[in-house]
């Protein structure tokens, strides 16, 4: 029986012909749109009714039902992408390729918890004049949903902070740099000093803490202390291309006992992949302590530095006491094998 209504003019050809032309243009990186299906398809686009142009409606009818990623039966929707960031295809192969190294080493979960100190330096910009507080605060917010009237929806206590806030300082702020440990089921911060500069000098001064910071961590009846410290490829640490170990970096590991996990040419370990980092786990608790209690900013800088060096030491201690840092510790097979899915 009929449906009734206009029969459609488009064939079917011709909407295999949109689909596959637009189905290639996403594979290759291009974002599909009904000009560029007009320029790349003129033939498959034109109403032999008219011999004019389809409309947008009708081309966009095809992106919708004959479309596809993987499987035809779940045809293209036009929505929000998640918020989580895309691998390249070389990056998915290193870490691929890093994964099966990692695997091959074979340690078990123990090993890991006895053996590794996982370091990252981290900074905090501290605002030094109203504009940096007022974009903190606002940053703060995040991209969750607030509270807010239809008709007030542009005003700027309702919008967004810039996406360079607390990644850029400004006249009048100071960036305050700090050193992230996890290390035995614990985790630490290290405020550095002043002078410290994210380079080989720098990490070396780093390393210089780390004997001292980790008897801390584990105890000084401890018979023995992590001797491998687990870092990525930042800047101070390898070469960004080449992924040779920076010397003054190698020279103070040598000198207190030491050894990099990556060896000294990290090109097998990949640049990017700080969701497999289990210390890059460890400064987003930081940094969620950090939003969800504030530092109290006033016109002294130098007691707003003190109030940062409070709330983190505040956010280590709330961390080890409430979060599963031991249970982090021990689950490296469980991230190799992330490793692997997310390739």
């Amino acid at each position: 029986m009929s449906k009734g209504g206009r029969p459609k003019v488009i064939t079917g050809q011709q909407e295999h012909a949109i689909a596959t032309s637009a189905m290639a243009m996403k594979e290759r990186g291009l974002v599909p749109s009904v000009s560029a299906i007009l320029a790349s398809c003129p033939q498959a686009t034109l109403n032999p009714e008219t011999d004019e142009p389809f409309s947008a409606k009708v081309i966009l009818r095809v992106f919708k039902t004959k479309c596809y990623d993987q499987d035809p039966e779940h045809p293209w929707n036009y929505d929000h992408p998640k918020q989580k960031s895309t691998l390249s295809p070389e990056a998915m192969g290193a870490r691929l390729k890093w994964s099966d190294d990692m695997l091959e080493i074979n340690h078990q979960a123990d090993w890991y918890f006895r053996h590794i100190a996982w370091v990252d330096p981290c900074y905090t910009i501290v605002p030094g004049r109203p504009k940096t507080i007022h974009d903190q605060m606002v940053a703060s917010f995040g991209k969750a949903k607030r509270w807010s009237s239809d008709d007030s929806k542009d005003e700027p206590k309702n919008l967004r902070s810039s996406p360079y806030t607390n990644k850029t300082t400004q006249w009048g702020d100071v960036k305050v740099w700090w050193f992230i440990v996890l290390a035995r089921g614990k985790v630490h911060v290290e405020v550095m000093g002043r002078d410290w500069e994210q380079n080989g000098a720098g990490q070396a001064k780093t390393v210089a803490l780390l004997p001292k910071v980790l008897k801390k961590m584990c105890g000084r009846s401890a018979e023995a202390l992590p001797e491998t410290v687990f870092s990525d490829r930042g800047p101070g640490f390898y070469h960004p291309s080449q992924g040779t170990i920076n010397p003054h970096y190698a020279a103070a590991l040598s000198e207190h006992g030491f050894t990099p996990w990556a060896g000294d040419h990290a090109l097998w370990q990949p640049g990017d992949i700080p969701d497999l980092l289990l210390h890059e786990t460890a400064v987003s608790w930081v940094r969620k302590f950090l939003r969800q209690h504030p530092v109290k900013i006033g016109e002294n800088m130098a007691r707003n530095i003190s109030n940062l060096e409070e709330k983190l030491q505040e956010a280590v201690d709330h961390i080890n006491t409430y979060y599963e840092v031991e249970d982090t510790c021990v689950c490296v097979g469980k991230q190799d094998n992330l490793c692997r899915h997310t390739a």
